[in-house]
């Protein structure tokens, strides 16, 4: 339901769940700016109690309240149209010191400055992000962050108050709150036309092998790289992109972009380094669609072929239906509404089908594969026996092998998952804050006397900053006391501490089993986000500071050297891949050195160590299908994937371990991430193990549950893990589960463990022991560096292989460090965007930056709608789509007139945002947004005051 004012804007929305109606609010200002939001999980905390200051339950938004003016009295930025203050709801926090939590919110305050060549233009120079009680008091800041605009380069042609791009940002790193020599400064330097000509990582000069340098096609001579030049068809283009100088040893790759198609993208892409070259051309129709995708390789010995890669669209919907090669095909099929209604596998002449269906208003309602057989019901009566009507999941029944096992749901005011029904009469319950984060994650299920109790839990603190800073396991679950058969798990209790940066510095690691033991886990960075040292202590109190350090090297490129303490040394080809491993830097040291094997295209083909080679085999998309583990005296192994859907997680498994083969199906459940493996063997034996996993997303434990029936009795192992990812208590060796696959550290992902301690993540190898991984960034900025992991792995992740994400725990604020600042960049970004494509009366572009720039997602589900034409079924439970008259109705109907909708209303946004986006600037994780019909029709559920 819906109450709007007399212009037809919604004040509150209710929604009917949890046994409840939900209610959302907001006031706006005059300028139709949202500036109090009350969330659904708000206003039933208000309700409750739990909020007396109603203020203190809302995002508060504050903007310049009058005219910004120049000296000349120029106006700089009209009454209203900026962000200055950001304040997100509050939350129990412990502040640095305190014995007790207390009430805390997060303000982010953000200043602007002028410059006087270039008159008329304020941008945001500063942000500092501060923690603060209720009555406005500092208890600490937490960030502060300069934007800097200036020229780089004498010779520059414009400066960034020009461009209206910033020039650097600096991390203030001693607190000192001004920007000096300690602290961390990134650099890009823009042409005329404002385009990157270079990315400098902290330190690094504009001839530096840590600047990613970028040249551009010119019809004439070009003074940036002589061979780049004399193209009028290709002038503007880029032409080569890599590091502006070579590190010392082995060269880097540069590629270099030509051969242009009409549409503006390059059908030619060459790798060179030294005389090593990579070629990829690929071949578009008429529709500028890629229809071939050919790479090779010459001058690299030991670097295995990849095949040419076919696409195949749909002439009418242009949707791909399928690619193919010489490792097979996989094939597509979808309905009229862009819905998937199949997806096929072939290889070796044997075909693997798996087929959806959907109900009347388009959600998915069973998916059918080879091994399983999977529904879904949604509303209804849900696992805390109340009603929801939201929309929501509230039941998944799998079938496998004859054997069903279902799952059931339940959820908060604000849709967070709270509760879930799982086989064997466990129950998986989640506690989040008065933000939505997560402060608890418990498993319950059957104890000794009868009954559910708790088995497992744990616990989790996270400072002001959004950053987890305690874990911990709760005292009187079964599981850690022993009342329950098989293995006892480990309890303890964890406190991580941070850097400026946000990087993770410290770790007290107390096991409060009988055998009471605590270890300390230190970790120094330099400036660039390389890690140099790392250091350890334990003993049965916990240590102040390490016993022992081991000091790791990196060139001028960012490539570990050496390993650690100088003990060996790593080996690279051309194109930036590790060939070997030293030993001291190996999961496993006392088996050596690693060996590690690519094919073309970067992805891995095999890891060799003590004898024992794993090989990989790939598919016409790239992923992993067979897995062959070979010795001295032969093959001892082969597991083979088999994927139901265009994800790199398998839907099931074939492993042939030895004499014996079995087969474990996967399955998802509720929360969408692995929950559920169904073994079933050779000699007919069917079981199944439920995961039992920490926030983190790790498979810490698994329950055997012979049927569907079957209670629950006790833990098949337990297994603790590092931060990044090493095991500190024994994983399980079993072949057939989660453990055949390697699901351990991030299971929940299906990131597959090696026996060599080598983790498949997505595109690329990860060494936990060094958090780094064995081959270059696929997109350049996924991290810190080239070969980096997260540096904060207990609120970031990196299960691609390609980028960064937050690890969410909840929907509540985002860890400032795990994107707020990068949030910040993206939205400034997204508002100069705008600007741009609006000066030029690029009113696509300019719709879909407006439609990125709304904050939290909302606009970008617009932009998703124009860029993939969104189904249309999603955008008819809108009240916006709902408001529409019959015939506006009607014509909304198809996916590409509600596509054409959205951009149509993006474009008008854009065009009466044209003269006043110069204004228009972002704090962190809010974006300043005023036109009415932008708000009306992209932000249907914004309240007017």
């Amino acid at each position: 339901m819906w109450l709007t004012d007399d212009d037809g804007y919604t004040i509150h929305e209710a929604r009917y769940g949890a046994g409840q109606w939900q209610l959302t609010a907001n006031v706006y200002d005059e300028s139709d700016n949202v500036v109090k939001a009350w969330d659904s999980r708000a206003t039933a905390a208000i309700r409750v109690g739990d909020y007396t200051d109603l203020d203190a339950a809302a995002t508060v938004t504050t903007y310049n309240p009058v005219d910004v003016l120049a000296a000349d009295g120029t106006v700089l930025a009209p009454a209203r149209t900026r962000v200055t203050d950001v304040w997100t709801p509050a939350a129990m926090i412990h502040a640095p010191g305190g014995e007790q939590p207390e009430l805390l919110r997060r303000h982010v305050a953000t200043s602007y400055g002028e410059h006087a060549s270039v008159p008329g233009v304020s941008l945001p120079v500063k942000t500092v992000a501060t923690a603060e009680r209720l009555d406005g008091s500092v208890v600490e800041t937490l960030a502060t962050t300069f934007t800097g605009y200036d020229k780089l380069d004498t010779a520059d042609p414009k400066s960034g108050w020009e461009l209206r791009l910033s020039t650097s940002t600096t991390l203030d790193m001693n607190g000192n709150g001004a920007p000096d020599a300690a602290d961390i400064r990134r650099e890009t330097r823009y042409d005329a036309r404002g385009r990157v000509i270079e990315q400098r990582q902290p330190g690094a000069g504009s001839a530096s092998p840590g600047t990613r340098r970028t040249v551009y096609w010119s019809a004439g001579t070009n003074a940036a790289d002589a061979a780049c030049g004399g193209q009028p068809t290709f002038a503007g283009f880029v032409c080569s992109e890599g590091p502006a100088s070579q590190p010392a040893g082995t060269t880097l790759p540069v590629t270099r972009h030509s051969d242009y198609a009409w549409h503006g993208a390059a059908t030619t892409s060459r790798d060179t380094s030294g005389t090593v070259i990579r070629e990829t051309k690929t071949n578009f129709d008429a529709k500028a669609r890629p229809v071939t995708v050919t790479t090779t390789l010459t001058g690299l010995v030991g670097s295995d072929p990849v095949p040419t890669v076919t696409t195949s669209y749909d002439d009418t919907t242009g949707m791909v239906i399928g690619t193919s090669s010489s490792a097979g095909s996989i094939s597509m099929t979808f309905d009229s509404w862009g819905r998937q209604l199949a997806y096929a596998t072939t290889s070796g002449g044997v075909t693997h089908t798996t087929s959806n269906t959907y109900n009347a208003i388009g959600d998915l309602v069973t998916v059918t594969t080879p091994k399983s057989t999977t529904s879904y019901t949604y509303d209804g009566t849900d696992a805390n026996g109340v009603t929801e009507y939201r929309g929501l999941l509230t039941k998944v029944a799998t079938v496998i092998g004859g054997q069903t096992w279902t799952a059931s749901a339940a959820y908060d005011a604000q849709g967070q998952l709270v509760l879930e029904q799982l086989p064997g009469q466990m129950q998986r319950q989640h506690l989040y804050d008065l933000t939505g984060e997560l402060v608890s994650q418990s498993y319950h299920g059957p104890v000794a006397g009868g009954g559910i109790g708790p088995w497992l839990g744990w616990s989790i603190e996270a400072n002001a900053s959004g950053q987890i800073v305690r874990e911990w396991n709760p005292e009187g679950g079964a599981a850690t006391t022993g009342e329950l058969d098989g293995t006892t798990a480990v309890r303890a209790d964890l406190t991580y501490g941070y850097d400026p940066a946000g990087r993770l510095t410290t770790v007290t690691d107390q096991q409060l089993s009988a055998e009471a033991s605590c270890a300390l886990r230190t970790y120094g960075f330099d400036a660039r986000g390389n890690r140099t040292q790392q250091g350890t202590a334990t003993g049965t109190a916990c240590p102040t500071s390490p016993a022992t350090t081991i000091r790791r090297a990196y060139d001028a490129a960012d490539r570990p050297t050496t390993g650690g303490n100088g003990q060996g040394s790593y080996a690279y080809d051309p194109l930036g891949r590790q060939l070997t491993i030293p030993a001291a830097d190996a999961p496993n040291p006392a088996a050596g050195d690693l060996t590690l094997r690519y094919y073309a295209d970067d992805s891995a083909h095999s890891i060799t160590q003590a004898g024992t080679t794993l090989s990989y085999t790939l598919d016409t998309a790239g992923r992993r299908t067979k897995r062959t583990t070979t010795t001295s005296g032969g093959t001892t192994g082969i597991l083979t994937n088999h994927y139901t859907d265009a994800s790199d997680n398998p839907g099931w498994v074939t492993n042939l371990h030895g004499a014996n083969a079995a087969t474990t199906v996967y399955g998802d459940l509720i929360a969408g991430d692995l929950t559920l493996a169904a073994v079933s063997d050779d000699t007919g034996q069917k079981w199944a193990e439920l995961a039992l996993t920490t926030p983190r997303g790790d498979v810490a434990a698994t329950i055997t549950l012979p049927t569907p029936t079957s209670p629950a009795t006790g833990l098949d192992h337990y297994t603790r893990y590092t931060e990044y990812g090493q095991p500190t208590t024994p994983p399980p060796t079993t072949p057939t589960g989660t453990a055949g696959n390697g699901y351990g550290w991030l299971g929940t992902k299906q990131r597959t463990a090696t026996t060599t301690g080598i983790l498949l993540m997505g595109a690329r190898l990860y060494n936990p022991t060094t958090g780094t991984f064995t081959s270059l960034d696929p997109i350049h900025g996924g991290n810190d560096t080239p070969y980096t992991y997260p540096n904060d792995p207990i609120n970031k992740q990196d299960t691609t292989g390609k980028w960064w994400d937050t690890l969410k725990t909840g929907l509540g604020v985002a860890s400032l460090f795990g994107c707020g600042a990068c949030a910040a960049v993206a939205l400034t970004m997204s508002a100069v965007d705008i600007v741009r494509a609006a000066s030029k009366r690029d009113w696509k572009n300019a719709a879909l930056s407006v439609l990125d720039f709304v904050p939290f997602g909302v606009g970008r589900i617009g932009a998703t709608v124009v860029k993939s034409s969104l189904k249309a079924k999603k955008a008819a439970h809108r009240p916006a789509f709902r408001a529409m008259s019959k015939a506006e109705r009607s014509k909304a109907q198809s996916p590409s007139r509600m596509a054409s909708d959205w951009r149509k209303r993006g474009v008008r946004a854009a065009r009466k945002w044209g003269r006043r986006l110069d204004y228009v600037v972002t704090g962190i994780g809010i974006a300043a947004y005023s036109h009415k019909h932008l708000t009306s029709s992209t932000l249907p559920t914004q309240k007017k005051r």
